[in-house]
Parts: C-alpha cells; structure tokens; sequence
C-alpha cells in the first residue's frame, strides 16, 4: 500500500477492495440520493465541509452489489466518460 497524506478537509477512502471495487465505490458516491445526504452533513459557506459521520446510524448505507455487477456498473461509467 502507498503512503498517503491528506490534508485538512480531505478524507482518505480505501475501500475492502475483496468487496467492493473502488470503481463502483465512487459512482456509488455520486448518485443523487447520497450526495444528498452528504450535502445535507456539509457545513461552512462557499466550499462546503463535511465533518467525519457523528453516528454510524446517520452515515448512508450501502448496497453490496455481486462483483459482477460492481464491474459492468463500473465499465458502464468507463464507457460514458470515454464518450
């Protein structure tokens, strides 16, 4: 594993790659109804800030799809922003 450091403001997110595949991860990330609840977390005016989840029962769930699955998804995103 690399070393990595992230400064103020940014958040390290490695995923148990044996279940989810990092792909999949970040457009899971990106849909709609989780960035919304991310937002809605977010504080400060302009760039907004997004304190680490207070309580696991506040943090969005996730959906485990089959590996299959995460890989289409995945190769889908990769197709469209080749496009």
């Amino acid at each position: 594993m690399i070393d990595t450091l992230a400064s103020h403001g940014f958040y390290i997110i490695r995923p148990f790659t044996d279940y989810v595949i990092p792909e999949f991860l970040a457009w899971w990330i990106n849909l709609p109804h989780i960035r919304a609840q991310i937002d809605a977390g977010s504080r400060g005016t302009g760039i907004g800030y997004v304190s680490r989840w207070p309580n696991l029962f506040t943090a969005p769930r996730m959906v485990v799809s089959p590996p299959d699955v995460q890989r289409r998804i995945a190769g889908a995103i990769g197709l469209g922003r080749r496009e």
